[in-house]
């Protein structure tokens, strides 16, 4: 069983009985979901992800119930819902993001993306890292009678047109520099530091597949098993990316990652994502204007970024750029 699955099935066979019996009328104000961190709200988690923060648990939301009562509603589940579930035991952990846990709307969504309500501005999405907005858009609702939460959600659905394509141009950049860096890296004999190179370009053509598809980046473990399921470009690419893990010579592997890098390149200009412009550089050799022909397309405050290949906080680095850093300077100074 899935957990997610386990969830919705602990939520109709005990929270819900237990909520309408104990709480009928906060029931009616409050939504119930299975969201947040954790491999079982993206569907990959199997029999070996049960060995942590895997349990039977639901968690509920509300902004028209005040946090005392929600808080008195969490301690009331956590007491009263059954220990054990279709042979899977709770944590004895109130308050667990994948147990039994109350937040009002506003305090989920800011403790994940800093902002309680989608971002007004171009810049400030850049602020959050793409796996945050994954988070909270990840898993299942349910129960909403008021729509509150649904309609939160939905709110931080995707990325503005703007944004997404300065995100797409900032990507491309970064895998065309990835392929740069392997063949200088070869060039110097350092095979350990292609590879390197190789394995941060993969990240960044399964960054970039996910924004094609319009997804949510998740976290890196998980990112190449959600490659492989979304319908525009997986069927290209994946079968290159098994070439390049049966490749044992460094060589082949760069060789099919600038397949790679074609591939993408020319999704953008046959779907009309960027129109190919006139560069003196563009014949030489291994250089390819997909990234600046995407970058063409940004428009508004992005479009005189200061770096025009960044692509926003990322979760690894959220912790130098995102807590008072220049870069946060740089995107509020005009928000």
């Amino acid at each position: 069983m899935k957990g997610l699955e386990l969830h919705r099935k602990f939520f109709e066979e005990c929270g819900r009985p237990l909520l309408m019996q104990a709480f009928p009328e906060e029931f009616a104000l409050l939504a119930v979901a299975s969201v947040g961190c954790g491999s079982d709200r993206l569907g990959a988690d199997d029999e070996y992800s049960r060995d942590h923060c895997w349990e039977p648990g639901l968690q509920i939301f509300s902004d028209r119930l005040s946090r005392d009562v929600l808080k008195e509603i969490e301690g009331y589940l956590f007491e009263h819902l059954p220990w054990e579930f279709r042979g899977f035991k709770r944590t004895d952990c109130r308050g667990s993001p994948n147990g039994i846990r109350a937040w009002t709307v506003d305090e989920f969504f800011s403790s994940f993306t800093s902002f309680a309500t989608p971002p007004a501005k171009d810049r400030q999405w850049l602020l959050i890292a793409d796996e945050a907005l994954y988070h909270v858009t990840n898993g299942e609702v349910f129960h909403d009678p008021t729509g509150d939460f649904s309609k939160r959600r939905e709110a931080f659905g995707y990325y503005p047109d703007n944004v997404w394509r300065f995100k797409l141009a900032g990507r491309a950049f970064r895998v065309q520099v990835r392929r740069l860096e392997m063949e200088r890296c070869l060039a110097h004999g350092e095979d350990v530091a292609a590879d390197l190179m190789l394995h941060e370009g993969l990240r960044e053509v399964f960054h970039f597949v996910c924004l094609i598809n319009k997804r949510y980046a998740c976290h890196d473990k998980w990112l190449p098993w959600l490659v492989r399921r979304l319908p525009v470009l997986a069927d290209a690419i994946n079968p290159i990316v098994a070439q390049i893990r049966e490749a044992t010579d460094v060589h082949s592997r760069l060789s099919r990652f600038a397949e790679i890098v074609t591939v993408l390149a020319d999704h953008v200009y046959d779907n009309g994502l960027a129109t190919r412009g006139e560069y003196w550089w563009a014949d030489l050799p291994n250089r390819n204007p997909w990234a600046v022909d995407l970058r063409e397309t940004v428009t508004g405050d992005l479009k005189d970024f200061p770096d025009p290949y960044w692509i926003g906080v990322e979760h690894r680095y959220a912790s130098q750029f995102g807590l008072g850093g220049d870069f946060r300077a740089l995107l509020t100074e005009s928000c």
